[in-house]
């Protein structure tokens, strides 16, 4: 068998499948546990730090969750367009260069609009584009 784990292309196969999951697990920490989970531990420093009411916020993870909605909803039609790593990688760059904003961030717009591009990176580079890598690659289609 020549896609068997045992000949030498069955173990460079398998061990680019095990990449393709480091990767995409890489990518769904980054994405999920940094821009999404961990944004709730620093929202009560943005509260105190731009003197935000509650209400601000809430606004805050709203625009988020409305603009992961949104590129969620679009991210199949820009899979087929662009290709799953680019549609990741468009991802994974919005989650920089939000949080390279959010850093730089003066006022409550604009922590609005890091929010929002931090929701473009949790629909383009997150699960919903993991799960079609994992569906998808025909690296993973390999008998472990």
């Amino acid at each position: 068998m020549s896609n068997s784990v045992s000949s030498r292309t069955g173990r460079a196969s398998a061990r680019r499948a095990w990449l393709v999951c480091l990767g995409c697990g890489l990518a769904l920490f980054t994405v999920m546990g940094l821009g999404i989970n961990g944004f709730t531990v620093y929202q009560p420093y943005l509260l105190e730090r731009f003197h935000l009411t509650n209400g601000q916020g809430s606004w805050i993870t709203t625009v988020r969750s409305l603009f992961s909605l949104l590129s969620m909803l679009s991210a199949d039609a820009l899979c087929r367009r662009l290709g799953i790593r680019q549609t990741m990688t468009l991802g994974l760059g919005f989650f920089v260069v939000s949080y390279a904003l959010f850093g730089a961030a003066s006022a409550f717009p604009t922590l609005c609009a890091c929010a929002a591009l931090s929701g473009l990176a949790y629909g383009f580079g997150g699960p919903r584009n993991i799960g079609s890598v994992a569906a998808e690659s025909a690296t993973l289609k390999i008998r472990m």
